[in-house]
């Protein structure tokens, strides 16, 4: 464990970012065939939410002041469940959210965290897997495979 003047050295030393988090729904894209638009689309509705509704906060004043470098981790859930669920863990810990509802569905789609430090983000969030876009992957996937079979065609 490092004393509390060891960490204000490393602090000093190695940056410590204001980030901002946003968390969309997997099953959105993968199960209920959402265009990836629509649902990035929703991401951005909870971003401007979370910083719009705490814009008075010195570090939401900071990170808007770092337009050319801001911070921004994409992760995503498993389903509205998942996304409820820590919506609630955040809250339970204080950290400051939006969880962005569709309408007039009032569907949970995604949700933003007030940005924050880096070194201050708290569990649940670390632990959420990178959003990673079904499609593209896919696409990827098959270029390899084209790749492949080209090479193995010569």
């Amino acid at each position: 464990m490092l004393t509390v003047g060891v960490r204000r050295l490393v602090m000093a030393v190695k940056p410590d970012p204001i980030v901002q988090h946003v968390v969309v729904r997997a099953d959105l894209i993968n199960d209920l065939h959402w265009p990836v638009g629509a649902v990035m689309s929703q991401a951005c509705h909870a971003s401007v939410a979370a910083i719009a509704t705490n814009l008075e906060d010195d570090q939401v004043k900071e990170y808007l002041t770092q337009l050319g470098t801001m911070h921004k981790v994409l992760a995503q859930t498993a389903d509205q469940a998942s996304l409820v669920k820590l919506s609630k863990q955040l809250h339970e810990r204080d950290v400051v959210h939006h969880l962005w509802v569709e309408q007039p569905e009032n569907l949970p789609v995604c949700l933003a965290t007030k940005p924050v430090s880096r070194s201050t983000v708290v569990k649940p969030l670390r632990k959420l897997k990178l959003f990673q876009d079904p499609v593209a992957m896919q696409q990827s996937a098959s270029s390899r495979a084209d790749t492949t079979t080209t090479t193995a065609t010569l």
